[in-house]
């Protein structure tokens, strides 16, 4: 029988590999010094070859309009009443594929725990001493196996980009007002999975500036994910 020991142990471990591991993801904002106070704005799609009838920028649009209304920017009622003209482009590049080591700890049985039982009995004049000593294993780490795995990566990336509508209009290279770069790696090659975790990591650089780059861990069911996607908050 396994001691209770190594029962909390084996449940502690479980609990920590549980589940799918966070989206790291990396936010870059840079924003003009020329900018104001523009809050109203339309988006447009930034990859080639996608209009708004494309239906993966749809869903990723409608995540990025819950992000800019949390960040209280507003959709103009039309495009000519719009202050930002907001281009969202997004994509993932080729997994990679890269050889890593590991270790396993081996856990088996390292020892014996004695436990002295005394047990007296008494009969008329007769005294019989039944005690005895009994033993119950220990487990732990007995040793360590090397091993080597196949990891696949992907890069997934997106960029959101605020321009003056008049100016991204009548200009071959408008100027930026501001900019968010995001970029996760990811074993999960599903950028419908990794653009809302990307999202939500940039929420509080959404028209501001970062100052640096920011490394950020975010999963899956976060609070910020699941408003992006219109989901109640997790119990």
């Amino acid at each position: 029988m396994l001691s209770f020991r190594f029962l909390i142990l084996l449940v502690a471990i479980s609990s920590c590999t549980s589940g799918p591991p966070p989206f790291a993801v990396a936010v870059d904002a840079l924003v003009s010094r020329s900018v104001g106070n523009q809050r109203s704005y339309i988006l447009l799609p930034g990859n080639d070859g996608v209009t708004w009838d494309d239906l993966q920028f749809q869903e990723f649009a409608n995540y990025l309009d819950r992000a800019l209304l949390a960040n209280k920017f507003v959709a103009a009622a039309s495009p000519q009443d719009a202050e930002l003209a907001i281009v969202l482009s997004y994509g993932m590049d080729a997994p990679v594929t890269t050889r890593e080591s590991y270790t396993t700890a081996i856990w088996g049985q390292t020892g014996f725990h004695r436990i002295y039982v005394p047990s007296h009995h008494a009969g008329g004049e007769h005294y019989r001493n039944d005690s005895c000593f009994y033993f119950t294993p220990i487990y732990g780490v007995t040793g360590y196996r090397q091993g080597q795995r196949s990891v696949t990566t992907f890069l997934q990336h997106a960029m959101i980009v605020a321009y003056d509508p008049k100016d991204l209009e009548q200009s071959a290279r408008p100027a930026e007002l501001w900019r968010v770069t995001m970029r996760c790696e990811s074993s999960r090659g599903d950028l419908r999975q990794g653009f809302p975790a990307m999202l939500a990591a940039s929420l509080p650089y959404l028209g501001a500036n970062s100052e640096q780059q920011m490394e950020l861990e975010i999963y899956a069911d976060d609070p910020a994910v699941r408003m992006l996607k219109g989901l109640p908050a997790a119990e």
